[in-house]
C-alpha cells in the first residue's frame, strides 16, 4: 500500500468544497479505498459495528448504514449476527437496481424522487417499481419518464 497515495486521496475528500466534488473524490478513490484506508489504520467501521452491537441487539429490526461507501462495516455486523442491513451512499451509480412497491403515489413519494434513484443506480441497472394508473399523469410521472428517456438516463423495458 502506498500511504502517500492514501493520504492524497484522503486530502481530496476533506478539501472537497461541494457535494459534487466530494462524490467525485470518493468515486476516484473507490477501487482502492478499502486497502488504502486499512494501510492508514482506519478502524472506525469495526468500532461502529461494536457500538451498534452494544446498543442494538441483533434481530431487533433493520439497520441503515448511512454513508456506507464500500460497506466496510457490513462484514463485522454480519459476524455479530446482524442480517437485515441496508446501505445508502452519496456515490453515483452505486446500486445494480432499485425497486419500490406502492411508494410512488399521491401523498407518498413524488415523481421527482425518481431522479435520485436513477442517479444512484449503475448504468445498465434496473428500476422496478409500480405507479398507479390514476396518478401516472396527474402525479407528473409521465413527464419525468419522458425526461429521463430523452436524457438517455433510462429506457422502458416493460410496462
Amino acid at each position: 500500500m502506498n500511504v502517500d497515495k492514501a493520504n492524497a486521496a484522503l486530502d481530496s475528500v476533506y478539501t472537497a468544497d461541494t457535494p459534487k466534488a466530494l462524490a467525485e473524490a470518493y468515486a476516484a478513490w473507490a477501487a482502492t479505498y478499502d486497502s488504502e484506508t486499512a494501510s492508514l489504520g482506519y478502524l472506525l467501521p469495526f468500532l461502529i459495528a461494536a457500538w451498534v452491537a452494544r446498543h442494538v441487539p441483533s434481530g431487533e429490526g433493520p439497520l441503515l448504514d448511512a454513508g456506507c461507501g464500500t460497506g466496510l462495516s457490513g462484514p463485522s455486523l454480519r459476524a455479530l449476527g446482524y442480517r437485515d442491513i441496508a446501505g445508502l451512499d452519496l456515490s453515483e451509480e452505486y446500486f445494480r437496481a432499485f425497486f419500490s412497491t406502492g411508494v410512488f403515489t399521491i401523498s407518498h413519494a413524488p415523481a421527482s424522487g425518481l431522479y435520485e434513484l436513477v442517479r444512484i443506480t449503475k448504468k445498465g441497472g434496473h428500476a422496478i417499481f409500480t405507479v398507479r394508473d390514476q396518478v401516472f399523469e396527474s402525479g407528473g410521472f409521465r413527464d419525468v419518464f419522458a425526461e429521463l428517456e430523452h436524457d438517455e438516463k433510462w429506457r422502458p423495458v416493460e410496462e
